[in-house]
């Protein structure tokens, strides 16, 4: 239960009031700003629904260009394949960004980030993708809303501001973040869509 509360208080936060939920967790005694806290109770849960979700639209033929004709039976084969490539990009996805992050600021300007500070910073961010991801995912037919995930470079852009606390080199730290949040689950998925 204390997952779902995290879950709706922090995707709430971010995305209606980003700027001041930055600034709580901002505040290194907050429970919510250590990564392990913030994994168990807000990013793993949210990967596990979203996982469970893309598993059983991609099964049934939901999702947006699925090989799968309407009226055919729910195949094991493609919610498995839909399933496990979500998961897999979105459980490397910050990984990838905070390496790529911290290559990009420390080759460029020199600047070293706190690593745990960046991952919790790119962990949130993630998480906010994955709410975009599954809620695309429920509407395939408007892909219009595709674009809701670009909302998440704003969050990110914010939280560069109130939670890494960098006066130098804000501006690159935020354009590396912001492109590398939304890139990396999207570079998995292609190198995933490689070795089938």
């Amino acid at each position: 239960m204390e997952e779902l509360r995290c879950i709706i208080h922090y995707v709430r936060g971010l995305l209606a009031h980003p700027t001041e939920t930055w600034k709580e967790l901002s505040d290194p005694e907050q429970p919510a700003a250590n990564l392990d806290y913030m994994q168990r109770n807000f990013y793993y849960p949210l990967l596990g629904a979203g996982t469970l979700l893309i598993f059983l639209l991609h099964g049934n033929g939901v999702m947006l260009r699925s090989p799968l004709p309407a009226d055919a039976p729910f195949s094991l084969e493609f919610a498995l394949r839909g399933a496990v490539a979500f998961a897999l990009s979105y459980f490397a996805g910050p990984r990838l960004a905070s390496l790529l992050i911290s290559l990009f600021c420390s080759r460029l300007g020199g600047l070293e980030l706190d690593r745990r500070r960046l991952e919790v910073f790119v962990t949130y961010n993630m998480g906010i993708l994955i709410l975009c991801d599954m809620f695309c995912a429920l509407l395939p037919n408007f892909t219009f809303l595709t674009l809701i995930s670009m909302y998440v470079l704003y969050v990110a852009l914010e939280g560069v501001d109130n939670f890494m606390q960098i006066g130098r080199m804000r501006g690159v730290l935020a354009v590396v973040s912001c492109l590398s949040i939304y890139l990396s689950p999207h570079i998995i998925l292609y190198i995933f869509g490689l070795f089938r």
